[in-house]
This record gives structure tokens, sequence and C-alpha cells, in this order.
């Protein structure tokens, strides 16, 4: 008897516990997430032009590495180039042009990771034949911007 008592309690309080629907009632449960824009950009190491060389490539190649962008939206990245100046007299320079391919580079644009541009610095033979001797050092800035595409 003690058994049976035990078991009517346990389905009473099972029964209590139990929230009522409605046949036709209809619930919904919204689920949201924000996935911020991310984008690892990778520009070419440093590069040693040997002497006389006119086109030279960089030490790698200009690229995404990783990319969560919004829809239709980009990564520009453009160039400056600053001339190669002679160490022991910055008056002493030697002019170049980074290249893609056979134009000119001014900038370009990435929406994922597959695209990869490799640049060159291009120095005119009469630029070799005209300069001092000597070290010469100079740098590309890349500018980097994320914009909407259009």
């Amino acid at each position: 008897m003690k058994k049976l008592a035990s078991l009517a309690f346990a389905f009473a309080l099972c029964a209590a516990c139990a929230a009522p629907v409605l046949a036709d009632e209809t619930k919904t449960t919204t689920i949201t997430t924000t996935i911020n824009p991310t984008y690892t950009v990778v520009i070419p190491a440093a590069t040693n032009i040997t002497f006389n060389h006119t086109d030279t490539n960089l030490n790698g190649t200009l690229h995404l590495s990783a990319a969560q962008l919004d829809p239709d939206h980009e990564v520009t990245i453009s160039a400056t180039e600053y001339e190669l100046e002679n160490q022991a007299d910055n008056t002493k320079t030697i002019q170049f042009t980074l290249y893609e391919g056979s134009n000119s580079f001014t900038s370009t644009s990435f929406t994922d990771t597959k695209k990869e541009v490799q640049l060159s610095a291009h120095i005119d033979q009469k630029a070799w034949n005209t300069a001092p001797a000597g070290k010469y050092e100079g740098s590309v800035t890349f500018e980097i911007s994320y914009n909407k595409k259009g």
C-alpha cells in the first residue's frame, strides 16, 4: 500500500510540474550573434636589390592571410614609395617605382584570402648609371582601408 501511495504521489507531482500548452499555440525564440569584421594583411618583407637589376620582385606577396568581411566590403591597400637614399649623403638618391606585373602599382582590393599580388621594384638603368657608390635605403608605406565596395 505504501508503494502505491508513493507512486500516486510521484505521478501527481509530475503532473503539477508540467507546463500546460494549448494545442493551437506557437512560441518562437530568437537567436542572434554578431561577427565583427576582421582581416590580417601580409605585406612583403625587406628586400635587397642587386646592383644593376632594373626589376626585382619584393620578398613575398601582398595578400590577406585571414578575412571575415561584411558583405559588399573590401580591404584596399595602396602604396607610397620613398626613394633610396645614400646612407653617407642623403642628397644622393635613386628613384624606384613599384610594379604589379607590367603595370605601375597604385592600389589593389581584396575580398578574401585567395588573391595574392606580387610586387616588384623597378629602377631605370639610367638611375643605376648615374648613382654614386654607397649603401642606399628606401621604403614603401602601405595604407590599408576597409570600405564598402564601389
